[in-house]
């Protein structure tokens, strides 16, 4: 536990990304259990202990302070600036940063990922951010790249 004895660790080769359908699947979750009851994402979610501790931790992580750092050779400083400002204050015209982290986070812990599309202003510049319901973004790769 402290550093005594510890192993190192094996080298692994994952086969495959594991998504929330492939975590569920392999716990036995999104078919009938012995009770008959199809358990997933939506019916744990109507437990209340289940939805309460999702929003207790998604909420604290969200609340967290949220600052834009730069690193230099001197370490790192904090940096003001637009995006600092977009990052803390509010992502788009209807989303404020805490909603915005929040959502994020109950969609990483009950989905396995969250996505946020980046609409950039003429220059070039992140304008603005905007959530995405991850059940609705299909990924392929295309030359060796992501499209999302």
């Amino acid at each position: 536990m402290f550093g005594f004895g510890r192993k190192k660790r094996e080298a692994r080769e994952v086969q495959r990304t594991q998504s929330a359908s492939d975590f569920f699947a392999a716990m036995g979750f999104g078919w009938s259990s012995s009770s008959g009851q199809v358990v997933n994402t939506t019916t744990a979610l109507s437990v209340p202990a289940v939805f309460c501790a999702v929003n207790f931790i998604a909420g604290t992580i969200a609340g967290l302070p949220l600052h834009v750092y730069q690193r230099s050779k001197d370490g790192r400083k904090r940096v003001e600036g637009p995006m600092a400002a977009l990052l803390h204050d509010a992502v788009n015209d209807e989303t404020t940063s805490f909603e915005w982290r929040k959502y994020k986070f109950e969609r990483v812990l009950t989905g396995g990922r969250g996505f946020t599309q980046i609409v950039r202003n003429g220059r070039n510049e992140v304008g603005m951010l905007v959530p995405l319901d991850p059940s609705k973004v299909t990924i392929k790769r295309v030359n060796g790249l992501k499209i999302y």
